[in-house]
Protein backbone atom coordinates (compact mmCIF):
# COMPACT_ATOMS: atom_id res chain seq x y z
CA UNK A 1 0.00 0.00 0.00
CA UNK A 2 1.07 3.81 -0.61
CA UNK A 3 1.25 5.94 1.74
CA UNK A 4 -0.84 7.96 3.33
CA UNK A 5 -1.57 11.05 1.53
CA UNK A 6 -0.39 14.44 3.35
CA UNK A 7 -3.71 15.54 4.41
CA UNK A 8 -2.23 18.68 6.18
CA UNK A 9 -2.20 20.42 2.75
CA UNK A 10 -6.02 19.35 1.98
CA UNK A 11 -7.42 22.40 3.28
CA UNK A 12 -4.56 25.06 1.63
CA UNK A 13 -4.69 22.71 -2.02
CA UNK A 14 -8.77 23.45 -1.68
CA UNK A 15 -8.59 26.81 -1.37
CA UNK A 16 -6.17 27.24 -4.04
CA UNK A 17 -8.42 25.68 -6.12
CA UNK A 18 -11.52 28.28 -5.22
CA UNK A 19 -13.90 24.86 -4.22
CA UNK A 20 -16.26 24.50 -1.54
CA UNK A 21 -15.71 21.56 1.24
CA UNK A 22 -19.44 20.57 -0.53
CA UNK A 23 -18.02 20.09 -3.92
CA UNK A 24 -15.23 18.18 -3.16
CA UNK A 25 -17.54 15.85 -0.50
CA UNK A 26 -19.61 15.15 -4.13
CA UNK A 27 -16.46 14.54 -6.14
CA UNK A 28 -15.04 12.02 -3.54
CA UNK A 29 -18.25 10.22 -1.82
CA UNK A 30 -16.70 11.68 1.43
CA UNK A 31 -19.05 13.46 3.61
CA UNK A 32 -18.83 17.40 3.94
CA UNK A 33 -19.01 17.19 8.22
CA UNK A 34 -15.99 14.52 7.80
CA UNK A 35 -13.69 17.06 5.27
CA UNK A 36 -14.41 19.71 7.51
CA UNK A 37 -12.98 17.31 10.73
CA UNK A 38 -10.24 16.70 8.46
CA UNK A 39 -9.10 20.15 7.53
CA UNK A 40 -9.68 21.53 11.24
CA UNK A 41 -7.58 18.61 12.90
CA UNK A 42 -9.84 17.23 14.83
CA UNK A 43 -9.88 13.58 12.82
CA UNK A 44 -7.49 11.53 11.32
CA UNK A 45 -8.69 9.49 8.04
CA UNK A 46 -8.27 6.27 7.06
CA UNK A 47 -5.68 6.04 4.63
CA UNK A 48 -8.94 5.13 1.70
CA UNK A 49 -11.09 8.38 2.23
CA UNK A 50 -7.72 10.28 2.15
CA UNK A 51 -6.58 9.39 -1.00
CA UNK A 52 -10.24 9.93 -2.74
CA UNK A 53 -10.19 13.27 -1.10
CA UNK A 54 -6.41 13.65 -2.55
CA UNK A 55 -7.83 12.30 -6.09
CA UNK A 56 -11.04 14.49 -6.00
CA UNK A 57 -8.64 17.72 -6.00
CA UNK A 58 -5.99 16.46 -8.26
CA UNK A 59 -8.61 15.75 -10.49
CA UNK A 60 -10.20 19.14 -9.96
CA UNK A 61 -7.17 20.46 -10.66
CA UNK A 62 -6.51 18.90 -14.28
CA UNK A 63 -10.18 19.64 -15.10
CA UNK A 64 -9.94 23.20 -14.39
CA UNK A 65 -6.84 23.96 -16.26
CA UNK A 66 -7.25 25.10 -20.00
CA UNK A 67 -4.69 26.03 -22.84
CA UNK A 68 -5.03 27.47 -25.80
CA UNK A 69 -6.88 30.53 -25.10
CA UNK A 70 -4.89 32.64 -27.74
CA UNK A 71 -7.53 34.24 -30.14
CA UNK A 72 -8.46 32.15 -32.59
CA UNK A 73 -7.45 34.49 -35.94
CA UNK A 74 -10.62 33.54 -37.93
CA UNK A 75 -13.44 33.76 -35.28
CA UNK A 76 -11.51 36.16 -32.60
CA UNK A 77 -12.87 34.00 -30.31
CA UNK A 78 -10.98 31.82 -27.42
CA UNK A 79 -10.92 28.35 -27.44
CA UNK A 80 -10.27 26.00 -24.34
CA UNK A 81 -8.90 22.28 -23.75
CA UNK A 82 -9.37 21.21 -20.46
CA UNK A 83 -6.07 19.54 -20.34
CA UNK A 84 -7.06 16.37 -18.36
CA UNK A 85 -9.01 15.61 -21.52
CA UNK A 86 -6.27 15.94 -23.76
CA UNK A 87 -4.39 13.95 -21.65
CA UNK A 88 -6.75 11.13 -21.52
CA UNK A 89 -7.27 11.28 -25.15
CA UNK A 90 -3.53 11.13 -25.69
CA UNK A 91 -2.01 8.43 -27.48
CA UNK A 92 1.56 9.00 -27.53
CA UNK A 93 4.84 6.86 -25.81
CA UNK A 94 6.54 7.88 -22.63
CA UNK A 95 9.25 6.26 -21.35
CA UNK A 96 9.79 5.33 -17.65
CA UNK A 97 13.28 4.52 -16.38
CA UNK A 98 14.35 3.00 -13.11
CA UNK A 99 17.65 1.53 -11.65
CA UNK A 100 18.36 -1.34 -9.56
CA UNK A 101 20.45 0.68 -7.62
CA UNK A 102 17.68 2.77 -5.94
CA UNK A 103 16.19 1.35 -3.22
CA UNK A 104 12.46 2.29 -4.23
CA UNK A 105 10.88 1.02 -6.86
CA UNK A 106 10.57 4.33 -8.33
CA UNK A 107 8.91 3.13 -11.82
CA UNK A 108 6.39 1.22 -10.77
CA UNK A 109 4.92 4.16 -8.82
CA UNK A 110 5.34 6.43 -11.81
CA UNK A 111 3.77 3.77 -14.19
CA UNK A 112 0.60 3.67 -11.77
CA UNK A 113 0.18 7.72 -11.71
CA UNK A 114 0.50 7.67 -15.71
CA UNK A 115 -2.39 5.09 -16.35
CA UNK A 116 -4.58 6.50 -13.87
CA UNK A 117 -4.55 9.58 -16.10
CA UNK A 118 -4.06 8.52 -19.48
CA UNK A 119 -4.66 4.61 -19.97
CA UNK A 120 -4.38 5.57 -24.18
CA UNK A 121 -0.87 6.49 -23.48
CA UNK A 122 1.96 3.77 -24.19
CA UNK A 123 4.43 3.15 -21.48
CA UNK A 124 7.99 1.78 -22.15
CA UNK A 125 9.83 1.01 -19.11
CA UNK A 126 13.61 0.46 -19.06
CA UNK A 127 15.52 -0.63 -15.97
CA UNK A 128 19.30 0.14 -15.51
CA UNK A 129 21.91 -0.65 -12.88
CA UNK A 130 22.61 2.05 -11.98
CA UNK A 131 22.76 6.49 -12.73
CA UNK A 132 25.45 6.89 -15.46
CA UNK A 133 23.05 3.78 -17.52
CA UNK A 134 20.12 6.38 -17.57
CA UNK A 135 21.43 8.82 -20.42
CA UNK A 136 21.92 5.78 -23.07
CA UNK A 137 18.34 4.38 -21.90
CA UNK A 138 16.50 7.59 -22.88
CA UNK A 139 18.38 7.94 -26.22
CA UNK A 140 17.05 4.33 -26.82
CA UNK A 141 13.70 4.72 -25.39
CA UNK A 142 13.52 8.18 -27.38
CA UNK A 143 15.19 6.77 -30.80
CA UNK A 144 13.97 3.20 -30.68
CA UNK A 145 10.92 3.24 -29.02
CA UNK A 146 9.68 6.79 -30.43
CA UNK A 147 8.94 7.65 -26.96
CA UNK A 148 7.68 11.02 -27.19
CA UNK A 149 9.45 12.09 -23.76
CA UNK A 150 11.13 10.17 -20.94
CA UNK A 151 10.89 9.94 -17.45
CA UNK A 152 13.93 9.00 -15.70
CA UNK A 153 13.44 8.14 -11.96
CA UNK A 154 16.69 7.39 -9.78
CA UNK A 155 18.27 7.59 -6.15
CA UNK A 156 21.19 9.65 -5.19
CA UNK A 157 23.80 8.84 -2.29
CA UNK A 158 25.81 12.07 -2.27
CA UNK A 159 28.82 9.63 -0.49
CA UNK A 160 31.92 10.56 -2.19
CA UNK A 161 32.06 9.40 -5.29
CA UNK A 162 28.73 9.13 -5.82
CA UNK A 163 28.06 12.67 -6.31
CA UNK A 164 30.32 13.00 -9.06
CA UNK A 165 28.12 10.09 -10.53
CA UNK A 166 24.84 12.35 -10.45
CA UNK A 167 26.77 15.04 -12.25
CA UNK A 168 27.78 12.62 -15.24
CA UNK A 169 23.73 11.23 -15.18
CA UNK A 170 22.85 15.05 -15.31
CA UNK A 171 25.02 16.05 -18.20
CA UNK A 172 24.21 12.63 -19.84
CA UNK A 173 20.56 13.74 -20.51
CA UNK A 174 20.98 16.97 -20.75
CA UNK A 175 23.24 15.50 -24.25
CA UNK A 176 20.68 13.39 -25.11
CA UNK A 177 17.56 16.09 -24.62
CA UNK A 178 19.72 18.35 -27.37
CA UNK A 179 20.61 15.60 -29.79
CA UNK A 180 17.05 14.44 -29.53
CA UNK A 181 14.62 17.10 -29.58
CA UNK A 182 13.23 15.55 -26.43
CA UNK A 183 12.89 16.32 -22.93
CA UNK A 184 14.05 13.91 -20.20
CA UNK A 185 11.81 14.57 -17.11
CA UNK A 186 14.14 13.78 -14.38
CA UNK A 187 12.95 12.35 -10.42
CA UNK A 188 16.08 11.81 -8.70
CA UNK A 189 15.68 11.49 -5.03
CA UNK A 190 18.74 11.40 -2.49
CA UNK A 191 18.61 8.56 0.05
CA UNK A 192 20.08 11.28 2.67
CA UNK A 193 17.18 13.80 2.58
CA UNK A 194 15.81 13.03 5.84
CA UNK A 195 16.62 9.63 8.38
CA UNK A 196 12.95 8.70 8.33
CA UNK A 197 12.82 6.09 6.02
CA UNK A 198 8.74 6.64 6.06
CA UNK A 199 8.95 10.22 4.78
CA UNK A 200 11.43 9.27 2.57
CA UNK A 201 8.94 7.35 0.62
CA UNK A 202 6.51 9.49 1.32
CA UNK A 203 9.07 12.65 -0.41
CA UNK A 204 10.13 9.91 -3.27
CA UNK A 205 6.48 9.26 -3.86
CA UNK A 206 5.27 12.84 -4.16
CA UNK A 207 8.28 13.61 -6.27
CA UNK A 208 7.94 10.81 -8.65
CA UNK A 209 3.82 11.49 -9.18
CA UNK A 210 3.96 15.04 -9.69
CA UNK A 211 6.67 14.44 -12.65
CA UNK A 212 4.78 11.61 -14.07
CA UNK A 213 1.72 14.38 -14.20
CA UNK A 214 4.06 17.02 -15.74
CA UNK A 215 5.63 14.43 -18.30
CA UNK A 216 1.87 14.07 -19.16
CA UNK A 217 1.34 17.72 -19.48
CA UNK A 218 4.59 18.43 -21.83
CA UNK A 219 3.67 15.12 -23.88
CA UNK A 220 -0.20 16.27 -24.62
CA UNK A 221 -0.33 19.96 -23.79
CA UNK A 222 3.00 21.92 -22.99
CA UNK A 223 1.77 25.04 -22.72
CA UNK A 224 -0.60 23.98 -20.02
CA UNK A 225 2.65 24.24 -17.73
CA UNK A 226 3.02 28.07 -18.32
CA UNK A 227 0.10 28.62 -15.98
CA UNK A 228 2.17 27.64 -13.21
CA UNK A 229 5.26 29.75 -13.87
CA UNK A 230 7.09 31.42 -11.41
CA UNK A 231 4.50 29.71 -8.39
CA UNK A 232 7.27 28.02 -6.48
CA UNK A 233 6.07 24.44 -7.10
CA UNK A 234 8.13 22.11 -5.22
CA UNK A 235 8.11 17.57 -6.09
CA UNK A 236 8.85 16.17 -2.92
CA UNK A 237 7.94 19.42 -0.58
CA UNK A 238 5.61 21.75 0.17
CA UNK A 239 5.26 24.47 -2.34
CA UNK A 240 7.16 27.37 -1.40
CA UNK A 241 4.89 30.01 -3.03
CA UNK A 242 5.22 32.89 -5.43
CA UNK A 243 7.51 36.07 -4.43
CA UNK A 244 5.47 39.73 -5.55
CA UNK A 245 7.28 42.57 -5.41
Amino acid sequence: MSPLPDISQIASFRRRLGVTQKRIAIESGVSQSLISKIEAGRVVPTYDNAKLIIDALERIELESESVGMRQDKTTKQGRSLPVLEAIRKCKGRIGVIDTTFSNIDTASIAIKEIKRLANQVTIRRYTVPGLRDIPLACKILIEREKCGIVLATGMVSRKGAEKQVENQAVHGIMLVQLQTGRHVITAFFDEHETRDKTKLYKIVVDRVRKHAQNSLKLLAVPESLTDYAGLGLRQGAKDVGQIRG
